[in-house]
Order: structure tokens, then sequence, then C-alpha cells
């Protein structure tokens, strides 16, 4: 009878062992990028499936503040973090650019954004990813975030450049199949390591930050994510804009999700960028103060077409709150795609393998939306 009672307890031993396993292998396989609902700023964690030790690496993209929530946005990445992730230290932080609504602003008595995480709430960062130090902007913050670096001795390297298949220099490392393409920093485009940068000095300064930002792909098997950044797509003198995406298209390729330049402007979009990015979801992170999104930059997301202009295409829009910009309330007339005020974070959830899900809260409710990859994204 005994030895009856071990027989049994050993084998329901082995069966939520093989459960628990089963579980944890299919959670492994997942990439996970958590797309916070930061306001008028941007914090982005990406979940990055197991590496070969069986570890789940994380990259942060941005840890910034929203001027009208200071501090409190930045608690919340603290909270998410702790509570969601379940994690206290991030492999990588990656700052697209010195804008204060991309990394916050450091202060010795109210520090903000990355600056609050590190020193306040003593969040460990292993290594800073950024745009460099040696150009200077418009912006008021890089020097000061020279100072800090500096100052706290954190470690901190350039982004470089890698390709699509992390062959060569793959700076960021969290898992196989996994990878960061960079497309452009500091107004440069990777074309055989041709750098188009500002050239004129006084121009430089006098230009305004957003042309520096880090605009990224991040290839999982067959799923392909862009990261838009704050690039400008269109030039303005007097707001000291560069036409700077135009430059890079021909790098692109289809994805399935585009992380929407500059908060939902419009001058951060161009159609032709669409046309050749065709993602069938794009995410736009904004809050209220600048009256994001625009209503011209969701319709050409809602309509956008193949390159002859012949068939209209569109994607799925979500965004993470509402703010004092414009929502479109009813399905696009020809394209049937919507725009979603999510009002919360919002995670997109893969394998890699065929299909990738959508996942947010709407008035209490968990909803998933699942869509098909491009029928021709290669592995």
């Amino acid at each position: 009878m005994l030895r009856c009672k071990r027989a049994l307890f050993f084998f329901i031993l082995l069966f939520l062992f093989s459960c628990r396993s089963a579980l944890f292998a299919n959670d492994c396989s997942k990439l996970k990028i958590h797309i916070l609902d930061v306001g008028e700023a941007d914090s982005i964690i990406i979940e990055a499936p197991c590496d070969e030790f069986g570890m789940k690496k994380i990259l942060m993209v941005d840890a910034g503040e929203d001027k009208l929530k200071e501090k409190i946005e930045a608690e919340k990445i603290y909270e998410y973090l702790k509570k969601v992730i379940k994690k206290n230290t991030i492999d990588y932080m990656m700052l697209t650019n010195y804008n204060e609504e991309h990394m916050g602003r450091p202060s010795s008595s109210r520090p903000t954004g990355l600056f609050y995480l590190a020193d306040k709430k003593k969040l460990k960062i292993r290594k800073i990813i950024d745009r460099g130090l040696e150009i200077d902007s418009k912006s008021l913050l890089d020097d000061k975030y020279r100072e800090w670096i500096n100052k706290k001795k954190i470690k901190r390297e350039t982004v470089q450049w890698s390709n699509r298949t992390g062959i060569g220099k793959d700076q960021i490392k969290l898992a196989n199949n996994l990878h960061i393409e960079t497309i452009a920093y500091n107004s440069i485009y990777d074309k055989a390591h041709n750098k188009m940068v500002i050239s004129n000095k006084e121009k430089q300064i006098n230009a305004n930050e957003n042309n520096f930002s880090i605009v990224f792909v991040l290839h999982y098997r067959r799923f392909q994510f862009y990261f838009g950044s704050d690039i400008p797509g269109y030039k303005n003198t007097k707001e000291g804009l560069e036409n700077v995406s135009e430059r890079y298209l021909n790098r692109l390729k289809m994805v399935e999700v585009c992380k929407v330049a500059d908060h939902g402007s419009n001058r951060g979009t161009r159609n032709d960028l669409l046309q050749r990015l065709k993602p069938k979801v794009s995410i736009i992170s904004c809050g209220k103060g600048n009256n994001n999104p625009h209503p011209q930059l969701l319709l050409k997301l809602l309509e956008y077409s193949d390159k002859k202009g012949e068939t209209l295409i569109g994607s799925d829009i979500f965004q993470t709150s509402k703010g004092d910009g414009w929502v479109m309330n009813k399905p696009h007339d020809t394209t049937g795609k919507t725009h979603t005020v999510v009002d919360n974070n919002i995670v997109i959830e893969t394998d890699g393998k065929d299909e990738f899900s959508v996942k947010y809260t709407a008035n209490g409710t968990e909803v998933e939306k699942i869509y098909p990859m491009h029928k021709f994204a290669l592995d």
C-alpha cells in the first residue's frame, strides 16, 4: 500500500513538473513588447525570449517623463518593472534621443525619468546605449546627460551599426533569432557606411534634437517591429528639422508593427515610409500638450497605399492614452482599419512564427487581437 502511494506521489510530481516545463517552454519562446502609457513621453520594455541559458533579458527603450506629470510616469515605469516584468535590473537601456520625454531630466533634488529610476529607485542598469556624446544639438539636456554619465560612471556605449541578420556587430545581445538592426542615428544613415550628418557646425548645434534620434528595426524570426523615435520626415527650417527618414527608405522592408514617430505628429511620418513598411499595426504613444495625434497622420496610417498608389491597405492604430489630439471614431470607409484609444499599456506578443497579438485593457476588460504575419516575411 505504501509502495503504491509513493509511486502515485512520484507520478503526480512528474506530471506537475512536465506541465510546468511545457508552460515555461511556451512562455520562453515569446517576445513581449510592452508599450507603457506614460503620457506625452516614451518608454518601451522589450522582454526577450529566453536565451541559451534559459534567461530572459530586458531592453528598455527610453524612460521619458511627461512634463505635465513629473515623476508620476517614472514611478509608473518602476512599478511596472517590479509587478509585471518582475525585474529590478535592466540589461540594456537605449536612449533614442536627448529630449525630456525620452529620458527625463537629471537633478540632484528632483530627477525625473531615467534619472529618477537610477538615482532615487536604485534601478540597476547594466549598460546604456545612446546616440553618442560628441554631437551637440539645441537640446538643453545633452550636456547635463554627459555630466551625469561621467559622475555616475555608468557603463555606456554609442549605438553601433548592425544588419538585419545580426552578423557582424551585435551590440545588443538579447536572445537567439532576435536582432536589432540600426537604421539611423545622429542624422546618419548606413549606406555602405557613408555618413550623412548635418555638416555645418553652427547649423548642427541649433538643430532640433529629433534629427539625431536612433531608429531601428527589431527582428525576431518572421516578426519585424519598426521603432521610429522622434525622427522627422519633413524639413522645417524654423524648427531646425531635417528630412532624415527619406534618406534611409531604401533600407526598409515590410514590418508587422510600426511605432509611430514623434508621438503621432504629422511631421514624423511620410507616406512613402508607410508604403515601404506596410505595417499591419501602428502604435502611438501620446498624451496632452501637443494636440497629438494629428488628423492627417491618422489618415496616412488608416489608408496608406501600395507603392503605385492603386490599392489602399492601411493599418489598425492603437494609442496608449487619450490626449488632446484627434480620434477616429469609426472604421475607415475603404480599408476598414480602426483607431483604438486604449488609455493604458499595450503589449505586443509573439513567438515569431505565424502570428502576433496586441493585448490591452478596455473598460476593465482584457482584449486580445490576433494578426497574421506578412505572407512573404523572411525567417
